[in-house]
């Protein structure tokens, strides 16, 4: 897989972020964890998660992976991600194309993350509304 066959990651420029919002580090709930390691690109997607659940949300690093924590209603910040996953899923494909182990494996072998509530929000289409209060 050539670097160049994988669409362009999404613009994610950010001139500076700050440390986690107290609150959500003290509340918060663990709804999406990552090894995207861009923090611009995090913190756009992050913020764009927030914006469209209307859920306070943010994320901190926790060794080599991306904590997504949230305060709220759980199941708004859910649909949310299901909503915004190809946007993760372009910044990590991108950053796998960075690393000289990780571009030598066939995508199909890739394993881009999920949560384990992944398969019960993204098959559900007609019991729920999405994010924005419009019917699915």
């Amino acid at each position: 897989m050539s670097q160049s066959s994988l669409p362009p990651p999404p613009n994610t420029t950010v001139q500076a972020y700050s440390s986690i919002d107290p609150f959500v580090e003290k509340f918060g709930k663990v709804v999406f964890v990552t090894s995207v390691q861009n923090r611009d690109m995090i913190e756009v997607w992050v913020k764009k998660i927030a914006a469209v659940s209307g859920q306070k949300v943010d994320w901190h690093f926790l060794g080599p992976s991306v904590c997504i924590l949230a305060v709220g209603d759980l199941h708004l910040v859910k649909l949310a991600i299901v909503k915004l996953i190809d946007e993760h899923d372009q910044i990590f494909l991108h950053e796998v194309q960075k690393d000289p182990v990780w571009r030598q494996l066939p995508k199909a072998l890739l394993m881009i993350p999920r949560p384990d509530w992944w398969a019960e929000y993204a098959n559900k289409k007609s019991d729920s509304k999405s994010p924005s209060g419009e019917p699915n």
